[in-house]
């Protein structure tokens, strides 16, 4: 008896093959598949088919060019529809006092981030409503970075982005200057938005004679400790305690100003 692995099992008749050279779409590159496929002279379907997995960027030399089925390739692979639609580019412009509902705004979403921060803008920070007056009555000076609508228009919940003040810091040697209110929305953040705000603080203390920049921040935005030091800050050993509604206590940062940002 024939052991069974020596049975050889007919095989039906089959047409000359035919290569389907297909668009494939890669991160990098164009590229073809060839996809050969064997046909039997009386089946309306494929009889049996094999794909070449490597790719072949010019056609199937082995194949009789009126044999060749050539799919057409795209000019590029289809673009993605973005999940999110992308921000305008922010403009960035001196702040004014009509500024005031949208910076509070803009605070409020920040410290909102945080657990047991609360904004009494009533109670504890009243010069928000006017803050663009208090910070030029200290000969200081202040931004927003604004998005979408009129740049000149005030700035609200939905147009800002990102605020900025710097003045000189009180109590502290000549030369020295203090950042305030450096806050950026979650939308635009890693954008570059907050470096751009801080080298407008940086750029208008030098301007003023500044030699040194100092800054106080919440001990719970781990956040921007991150920028700060990244940016060159160094945060000391000296802290500060408000007695505020929110029992915050602050890191002190310092940065020497060289001769570039």
């Amino acid at each position: 008896m024939r052991r069974r692995r020596d049975l050889k099992m007919p095989r039906p008749a089959m047409s000359p093959s035919i290569d389907v050279v297909c668009p494939i779409y890669h991160t990098n590159h164009d590229a073809r598949m060839t996809v050969r496929l064997w046909f039997s002279g009386t089946a309306p379907h494929p009889q049996k088919s094999w794909m070449d997995p490597r790719p072949q960027m010019g056609e199937a030399s082995d194949v009789p060019r009126h044999r060749r089925i050539r799919a057409p390739m795209p000019d590029a692979a289809p673009a993605h529809t973005p999940l999110v639609t992308p921000l305008p580019v922010p403009v960035i412009r001196p702040l004014v006092d009509a500024d005031g509902e949208g910076l509070i705004a803009l605070i409020d979403l920040c410290w909102s981030a945080y657990p047991g921060c609360i904004l009494d803008v009533d109670a504890e920070l009243p010069e928000l409503r006017h803050y663009a007056s208090h910070v030029g009555a200290r000969g200081g000076a202040a931004w927003v970075a604004v998005a979408g609508g009129d740049p000149a228009a005030p700035a609200t919940a939905d147009t800002i982005l990102a605020s900025c003040a710097v003045m000189a810091a009180e109590g502290e040697p000549a030369g020295h200057f203090e950042l305030f209110k450096l806050y950026v929305s979650p939308r635009a953040r890693r954008s570059g938005l907050a470096r751009r705000m801080l080298v407008r603080a940086i750029e208008h203390a030098r301007d003023a004679g500044g030699r040194h920049l100092m800054l106080w921040t919440d001990t719970r935005f781990t956040e921007g400790h991150a920028f700060y030091e990244a940016q060159g800050f160094t945060r000391g050993p000296l802290t500060r305690a408000l007695h505020d509604l929110s029992r915050s206590v602050e890191y002190r940062y310092d940065l020497p100003l060289g001769s570039g940002a």
